[in-house]
Parts: structure tokens; C-alpha cells; sequence
């Protein structure tokens, strides 16, 4: 064999910020693959003392000089040519965030790919290895321990013809494919590899949602699309924020927008904040523009996800429309990016790295094509508003509603004197019981808000006074009637609920902190002859189910809705004329300097779900704290009199957006040797804060995480303030160079 004259410099897809340099290999030039190897290719390498074959991409090419290495090169494995070579402009778009977000290389690189390509391969299709009967007896037992397990048997069972491993994956939100070996192993799933055939690959929506012909702009539209149509043909990067009340008609501006960009060659994204969002908006846009549109999300298969990347990627589809990841799509052209409810968390990537949030990267993808980031609300985050107040991004309001309704009118009902006057039930007063019967009986839809899933939050021993928690965590577990067990929603661990008391053996227990599935159980019994429909992380596990319960709401056959979150985001039920909000007091009293914030934009996107169409519509806010800013602001939908009480308070306590904020949790087995090793890292960290430039950076901790203990390993947080971003970047990187690994603890970096 001869020996090469070319070396690549590679990045692992799996490192460490400690081990994350570029690594120099030969490329072998009598292989099959030395001519196709360039910048952005993805190989595997030998790796570490065991030459373990490890996952990389190529960064650079250049020609091998012997001098310049102390040590043997080796070999890069082999090309892997089923993954589509990254651009300059991706590789570019990549380095920004592995620098922004404080995360590897690796880490950002994955962004952009299917980890397991996108040619046809073969599949693992899961079904019960069991009859029905026998399958459900384990699912009724205490066989299983984990909630995930559970909710594979439950959904395998709804398939009897089978269901692939990577669906049943995104379905059910699984972080690995641990829970489905296990029970393979255990002999209850059985799995069969098959071709996946094209008939898998190919991803056609079918969403039976209504949708509506192009109209003509009122005064207020056609000013915000001349505006912003002018901002795009300036080719010029801008940003824009588009504040428009619940029902003004963003998606008209939007659609009409987006029609201009394409027939001048451009090309367009549109991201939504859930999957629930996904369908109504496809048809709209489906509706509109035909297959011009590309659909992206986390419940796609990677046949499907890498047959709507090639249609973008070829510029067959000219929009692209999806969830928080979809900005990673490789769209040509690109003119506009549209993040609709901008406000949303669902946009910030909490559970991996990099904790990237989409508005961010938007604007990195905006720079590198001259496009416009347009951010659509009608409750901004404060971070945007700001921005806008202080004239460092352009501003467009909607005031009214685009058919001239007035808002809904909204009633705050003090709990602490109608409380008991439903009767036994302490979840609605008689006055909003009576508001449902009246509006169903009336012919008209109803939506109720509950800020948790399940059944109740708690379930309390009125023995010993003990709740029930987690075995592995330090949280109550939550109560499902349904299926009789109690959940940890942090990480997964599930139980039959117990007969008696572990602690005291008494029998009687109270529930507290109702969720959907009580609130919904209560409504059915209050008016059986109406059609209730439930949606929640429980209720939408199925596949599609986003989809099954929106379009039977849409269509009428269902006359109550009962849902978290997810139902009070840009839905548009025209049948809709009462909105009742549960226990509002929940939302402030979150743990988090954002809470009055998120509370204050559901309170307001909740109560724009009713009265969008010819009745007017009506919102009841049940609460005990009735004069919080939040509550009051979010029921008239006053949002200058919620952002001057709240940014007063985030300036006089030095949050953002008066502040650049990064929090670092420490994790482990052994709370005092977190604890310690913690307390060790801050005192590191502070001694690579004190220079000239850093000594208005805070540094503070170590102070438990709220959730102190989560599968079974405790929580410790150090949390850094700067009036820039550069400045906390530059003491991480400082204390990564000279900070020593901890036994056993992970670390893991998020800027707010």
C-alpha cells in the first residue's frame, strides 16, 4: 500500500468540549472512495488506543508533509456515503452555533443530519409478541416499571399489523431504544427487519382540516406586508416583529408574503412551536401553494424526514414548514424565515446539546442569505419586545382582529369566595359549570384549560400526611385514572396505584393539583350526552393524534375540549365561544423568573381561542391571586401593562434582557460529592473571572436545582450573569481549558 499524500482534519460526532480539536487522518489514495472524500463529508475513523470506529466529519483537506507531524497518522475507515455531504454555507452555520452555544463541534454537525442516512434500508418493525389478552394483563401489572414501556405495549396494541422502531421512537418521545430492547428481551415485543419500502419514504399530509382562498388585506395587513415585503426586497438581513392580537390575521400576511418571495425565486420557512400547530397550518399552506411545500418534524421517519430534504434541497419544494428543527433544512434561496408564536419555549432545545433556540440560529441563516427573520405573536417575549422598544429590530402591529370582531370578553372569578359553590367538586364553581351547560346547550364549542396532564398532581395519605413520590426523583408522582397508575413525568418510573399507604398502611388517600384527565371525567359526567375530547402529551402519543383530535373538533363532532398547553396556540375553531381557564394561580407560581411572563401569554392565547368567528366570544378565568399583573394584563389582553410592571422587575433584579444569564447544572449519584465538586467548579470559574474585562460578571451558587433529584441523580447549579453574552463565553472556555473531570458527574451548559 502505498502511502497517502492527502490528510483530512476531522471533527468527532461524539466528544467532549475537553477533546474537541480537529484530528488529523491519511485518506488511503488506492481506496474506492479517495476521489469523492471533500470538505463536509462524513467517514469513521479508528479512535483512542482501541482504534474504536467512530463517527466524524471531514473539516478540511490538505496535503501531507511529514515534518509537520511528531506522530503516525493513521487511516480514515471509510466514506460514508449515504449521508449527504455538508455545504461551506452548513459547515459555516455549524461552527456559529458550536461558538454561540457553548457546545462541540459534533454536537452542532448532528443538527443537520439523520443519523442513519437517508438511502433505503432496512427496518425494524415492532409488533406484541403476545395474544391481546395476555399482553394487556402486563400492562394492567406491576410487571413494568417504566411509563414508556407501558405506552410501547399500549401503542403496539392499536397496531397489530406492526409499527417500525424509529415511529414507535417519535411517537411515544423516547430519548434511546433502551425501553424497546428491554422488552424485546423479555420476550413481550417481537421485532422483524424488512426493506422499507417507498411506500414508507413517501410523506403525503392528509390533515381533513378547514382552510380558506386568498382575501384581500385590510389597512392594517396591507401596511405590514408593504412593509415587510420592502424589508425583503432590499436584500438586506432584517429583522421584524409582527404584533398581531389573537385573530388578526398573521398567516393572511404570511401566505401573501411568502407568494410574493416565490414568485421571485426565493424560498421560504415557516416554523411552528408543536406538532399539534403542524396540521392546521399545512392545510392552510398546502391549500395555498400545492407541493411547493416541504414538511418537517420530529415524528417523521428518517426515510421521510431525508425524502423532504431532498425536495428542498433540489428546490422542488419552495416552503418549508415544521418545528423547532426544520431551520436546519438546506432550503435554496432563502428570503424569509417566519417564526410563528415566537414567544413559544417549545423553541429552545432543552434535553440534548446544543441548547440552541431557533430564533438564534435564524438569524445566523439570515445573515449568511441576506433574508428576513419575521417574528410572529400577539404575546412577544419580553427578550423581543425589548429589542424592538429599543429600536434594535423593526416593529408591525395588528391591532384588531382581521374580521373586525371584538376580543372575547373576560370575566376573572375570585376563588376565594366562589370556592365550594360547585358543590364537591373544588375544580369549577357553579357559575363557570353553569357558563358550559349553557354554551352547549346553546350549540356551541367550549375549550378548558389545565396547566397538567393526568389525573391529579398528587396523591396524598390522609394517614401520615406523605405524598407518594418517585423512587428515583424528589417529585411527586401523578395520578392517571385511566390506567390506574402513578407516573413520574421527569423519568418515567410507573406504578400501579397502591391499595395502602407504603409509609402507613392507611387505605384513604386525597388527590390534589387536578389535571385533563379529572377535569374531563368531571365535564362528561356533568353533561353526558356531549362529546368530550381530551388533548395532552397522554392523549396524542398515538400516531397522529394531534391530527385525529384536532379534526374532530374542527369538524363539530366533539363539543368540549379539554387540553394543556398545546390547545392554546393558533388553533382557529370557529365554533368556539367559551374558554375556561383552571387554576390560573398554578401558572405564576412556577419556579422561574419567567413564570409571570409565560403565564401572562397563556392566559392570553388561551382566551384568543374564543370568539374568532360570527359570536361573540367569552373567557372565564377561575384564580385566588385575581390582582396579579400577569392575570389582569393577560385578561384584556393588555400587553403594555403586562411588559411595564415586567420589565421593572427584570431590571431591578438583573434578568435578561438586562442581562447575559448561562446556568451550569452539575449531576450525580452522591449529592454531597455533587455538592462539593460544584462548590470546587464555582471557585475555578471565579478565579478565571477576575481580569480587567470580568469584573462586573456575578457569579452564584451552588444552589439546588428546583427539581433536586432526577433519576436518582442529584442536582447542583452555578449560575452566571454578564452584561454579554462574550463575556460568559469567554470564562467557560477559560474554565474548561483548566477544570478537572468530576467521578461519575456530568455537567451540562444552557444560556437563557
Amino acid at each position: 500500500m502505498r502511502q497517502s499524500n492527502i490528510v483530512a482534519g476531522v471533527y468527532l460526532l461524539q466528544s467532549t468540549n475537553e477533546f474537541d480539536i480537529e484530528y488529523s487522518y491519511l485518506v488511503n489514495i488506492e481506496s474506492d472512495y479517495a476521489h469523492k472524500i471533500r470538505r463536509g463529508s462524513f467517514v469513521t475513523v479508528p479512535f483512542g488506543i482501541g482504534n474504536k470506529s467512530t463517527p466524524a466529519l471531514v473539516w478540511s483537506i490538505s496535503e501531507y508533509d511529514e515534518s509537520t507531524y511528531q506522530y503516525k497518522l493513521k487511516y480514515i475507515g471509510e466514506l460514508c456515503e449515504n449521508i449527504p455531504v455538508m455545504d461551506d454555507e452548513q459547515l459555516d452555520l455549524a461552527w456559529q452555533i458550536h461558538k454561540y452555544f457553548f457546545c462541540t463541534v459534533g454536537d452542532a454537525i448532528r443538527c443537520f443530519i439523520s443519523k442513519d442516512g437517508y438511502k433505503q434500508k432496512s427496518v425494524k418493525i415492532l409488533s406484541c409478541a403476545l395474544s391481546e389478552q395476555e399482553t394487556q394483563s402486563i400492562i394492567d401489572s406491576n410487571k413494568l416499571r417504566n411509563i414508556n414501556q407501558v405506552n410501547i405495549l399500549k401503542l403496539l396494541m392499536d397496531n397489530p399489523r406492526g409499527i417500525s422502531a424509529k415511529e414507535v421512537i417519535n411517537i411515544i418521545g423516547l430519548s434511546s431504544d433502551s425501553a424497546i430492547k428491554t422488552l424485546i428481551k423479555r420476550g413481550f415485543v417481537q421485532a422483524d427487519t424488512v426493506l422499507e419500502s417507498d411506500e414508507r419514504i413517501h410523506y403525503t399530509p392528509t390533515y381533513k382540516m378547514t382552510t380558506y382562498t386568498p382575501h384581500q388585506l385590510n389597512r392594517e395587513q396591507e401596511k405590514a406586508y408593504n412593509f415587510i415585503l420592502k424589508l425583503i426586497n432590499s436584500n438586506k438581513f432584517a429583522e421584524c416583529l409582527l404584533h398581531g392580537v389573537t385573530g388578526s390575521g398573521k398567516t393572511e400576511v404570511y401566505m401573501q408574503i411568502i407568494a410574493n418571495v416565490i414568485n421571485n425565486g426565493g424560498s421560504a420557512m415557516v416554523l411552528v412551536p408543536e406538532i399539534a400547530l403542524t396540521p392546521q397550518m399545512i392545510t392552510h399552506f398546502t391549500a395555498r401553494f400545492d407541493d411547493k411545500v416541504a414538511v418537517l418534524h420530529s415524528r417523521l421517519t428518517d426515510a421521510q424526514r431525508g425524502t423532504q430534504w431532498q425536495r428542498i434541497r433540489t428546490g422542488q419544494a419552495k416552503i418549508v414548514i415544521g418545528t423547532r428543527s426544520a431551520i436546519f433544512a438546506p432550503a435554496v434561496n432563502l428570503s424569509v424565515i417566519i417564526i410563528d408564536e415566537e414567544h413559544d419555549s417549545s423553541y429552545r432545545s432543552e434535553d440534548s446539546n446544543p441548547h440552541y433556540t431557533a430564533a438564534e440560529v435564524a438569524v445566523m441563516r439570515a445573515k449568511q442569505t441576506n433574508a428576513v427573520v419575521i417574528y410572529g405573536s400577539a404575546t412577544p417575549s419580553v427578550a423581543t419586545f425589548h429589542r424592538a422598544v429599543t429600536h434594535k429590530i423593526y416593529y408591525m402591529g395588528l391591532k384588531n382582529r382581521a374580521n373586525s370582531k371584538p376580543l372575547p370578553e373576560c370575566y376573572i372569578m375570585d376563588m376565594r369566595q366562589k370556592r365550594m359553590q360547585g358543590g364537591q367538586s373544588s375544580l369549577m364553581c357553579q357559575e363557570m359549570r353553569n357558563e358550559i351547560i349553557k354554551n352547549y346547550c346553546q350549540g356551541n364549542q367550549t375549550i378548558v384549560f389545565v396547566h397538567r396532564r393526568g389525573y391529579s398532581g398528587q396523591v396524598l395519605c390522609t394517614g401520615c400526611g406523605k405524598t407518594l413520590k418517585c423512587r428515583q426523583c424528589s417529585i411527586p408522582m401523578t395520578y392517571h385514572a385511566g390506567s390506574n397508575r402513578l407516573v413520574c413525568h421527569y423519568c418515567g418510573n410507573t406504578i400501579i396505584r397502591p391499595d395502602k399507604c407504603p409509609e402507613c398502611g392507611s387505605e384513604t388517600f386525597d388527590t390534589r393539583s387536578s389535571g385533563t384527565e379529572r377535569v374531563a371525567e368531571e365535564l362528561q359526567n356533568m353533561i353526558p350526552d356531549a362529546k368530550v375530547l381530551r388533548m395532552d402529551a397522554d392523549t396524542t402519543a398515538a400516531k397522529d393524534g394531534h391530527v385525529g383530535i384536532l379534526s374532530r373538533f374542527a369538524s363539530g363532532e366533539a363539543q368540549i375540549l379539554v387540553g394543556t398547553q398545546m390547545i392554546a396556540k393558533g388553533h382557529d375553531f370557529p365554533g368556539v365561544t367559551l374558554v375556561c381557564i383552571i387554576n390560573a394561580d398554578s401558572l405564576m407560581n412556577m419556579q422561574d423568573y419567567m413564570a409571570g411572563e409565560r403565564a401572562f401569554q397563556l392566559f392570553t392565547q388561551v382566551s384568543g381561542r374564543a370568539g374568532r368567528a360570527q359570536k361573540q366570544g367569552r373567557v372565564l378565568i377561575q384564580a385566588y391571586d385575581i390582582d396579579a399583573y400577569p392575570l389582569t394584563a393577560g385578561s384584556t389582553g393588555n400587553y403594555m401593562e403586562f411588559y411595564r410592571n415586567e420589565i421593572i422587575l427584570r431590571e431591578n433584579l438583573y434578568f435578561p434582557p438586562f442581562c447575559a444569564m448561562c446556568t451550569i447544572r452539575f449531576s450525580g449519584e452522591d449529592d454531597k460529592k455533587v455538592f462539593v465538586y460544584t462548590k470546587a467548579q464555582l471557585k475555578i470559574l471565579k478565579s478565571q473571572a477576575i481580569t480587567g474585562e470580568d469584573q462586573d460578571v456575578l457569579l452564584l451558587g451552588p444552589a439546588r436545582d428546583f427539581a433536586v433529584r432526577i433519576n436518582n441523580k442529584y442536582r447542583w447549579n452555578i449560575t452566571i450573569k454578564a452584561d454579554s453574552r462574550e463575556k460568559i463565553l469567554q470564562i467557560l472556555q477559560r474554565w474548561i481549558n483548566v477544570k478537572k473531570g468530576g467521578n461519575n458527574i456530568s455537567v451540562n451548559i444552557k444560556f437563557e
